[in-house]
This record gives C-alpha cells, structure tokens and sequence, in this order.
C-alpha cells in the first residue's frame, strides 16, 4: 500500500470502528455525538479515523490498523 500523506488519515466506517472497539453501533454514534472520538461525514457515511480508535482502546496506530486489516474491515484514506 502506497504511504500517506501528511494530511490524510486512514479511517473506517461505524460499524467497523464498532466490531474494533466491541461496542454496537449506538454506543459508537454516541462516542462521535460527545466528543470522544472525531467523525468525519462523507456523503452518507460517517467514518472515523483509526488513531482515535487506538486512542479510546489504548493502543498504537499500527495495533489498530492491524486489528482493522485482521477482520476485514473497510478503510479509506481520508483528508482531515
């Protein structure tokens, strides 16, 4: 995979930020609705960044990202 730039960050959607942090969907949209976690609107979707996961569970950036690819999750390359 080509590396990122300075700018962009890798997310995923709600459902798959929810099967990484083993919380439903609600909770999820709860975290992003309070603050805890950033949520970034594109078009329908609501994706949210991979190092805020890591941020809630504690981890790295690259454990998250793994946990991501590990369960097939979908990721995009977003501009912040």
């Amino acid at each position: 995979m080509p590396k990122r730039k300075a700018n962009e960050v890798l997310c995923t959607n709600v459902e798959g930020a929810s099967r990484i942090l083993n919380r439903t969907r609600q909770t999820v949209s709860t975290y992003i609705k309070n603050g805890y976690i950033e949520g970034i609107t594109h078009g329908r979707n609501t994706l949210i960044p991979i190092a805020d996961i890591a941020n809630e569970l504690g981890t790295t950036h690259g454990q998250a990202e793994r946990v991501a690819r590990t369960l097939g999750l979908p990721l995009w390359r977003c501009k912040k």
